[in-house]
């Protein structure tokens, strides 16, 4: 089985039991933190509350809200989420190849988020092909 693939069904990026769809944006909480918990608990406990809009507009096309989805995977957002560098990177992935309301802080955003501090050369595979996965979602949206 190629790598790549048995890392995205490893990361559970990719479901071979049920048919193509979006996870529940519940199932990127970091429950294993209470906000309280930790040194940024109002910035957590925002991100906590936006956290379910904000994915339910990233994965109906919205840029800013595929930016900050993007962002917590990535980062955990004050471990509010459950970080996941290869959709993190993935969502960047998206970002990047759409035409419409890219900036220049995107292409900065895809080379840290897709670079070597954040994952290695199969992670980085593994997000490129969660990312054409992703679009394909998003295509089936429109």
């Amino acid at each position: 089985m190629n790598f790549a693939v048995a890392a995205l069904i490893a990361c559970g990026c990719v479901s071979l039991a049920e048919g193509p769809d979006w996870p529940p944006a519940d199932d990127y909480i970091n429950a294993a933190v209470a906000c309280g918990q930790n040194g940024a608990a109002l910035n957590c406990e925002s991100s906590r509350t936006r956290w379910a809009k904000d994915y339910s507009d990233a994965i109906a096309g919205i840029k800013e809200s595929q930016r900050r989805v993007s962002l917590c995977l990535s980062t955990g957002c004050d471990h509010a989420v459950r970080p996941n560098a290869v959709l993190g990177c993935a969502w960047r992935v998206v970002i990047a190849g759409s035409a419409q309301h890219r900036n220049a802080a995107d292409a900065a955003d895809l080379t840290q988020f897709c670079g070597s501090a954040y994952l290695d050369d199969a992670g980085r595979k593994a997000a490129h092909i969660q990312a054409r996965f992703m679009q394909q979602l998003l295509a089936k949206a429109d």
